[in-house]
């Protein structure tokens, strides 16, 4: 799986984008058990959209989970494909099964908007 997911990663990305080549990646979030369910991704993805809006650039990330897709939805962005990574070998935790679904990743984006109050 790990060798098939940046090629498939930045196919969907460069789809996504449709020739724009400046832009946000946010590569990597990640919070703490302990300090989970505070705002502090959603106000981290606020901050890069104020970012993002001021330096007039989309922003592009891979949600991989259910709820992290569902919170980054809520931020205005939106899932352009989904990716599937090791079907028939992996369940959907990415553990070995013969047959199994594969690990689901959402490729997202935010575009600029106008009048958005950021």
């Amino acid at each position: 799986m790990l060798f098939t997911y940046p090629s498939a990663a930045d196919a969907a990305k460069l789809y996504a984008l449709r020739g724009t080549t400046r832009y946000f990646y946010v590569f990597i979030a990640g919070t703490r058990s302990e300090s989970r369910n505070r705002g502090l991704c959603t106000a981290l993805i606020r901050r890069c959209q104020e970012i993002a809006q001021r330096e007039g650039c989309p922003i592009w990330l891979e949600a991989t989970t259910a709820k992290s897709r569902a919170l980054y939805e809520n931020l205005g962005l939106q899932t352009t494909e989904v990716l599937v990574l090791g079907r028939g070998e992996v369940d959907e935790e990415g553990r070995t099964k013969v047959g199994g679904g594969g690990v689901s990743i959402w490729a997202m984006i935010w575009w600029l908007r106008k009048n958005d109050g950021l």
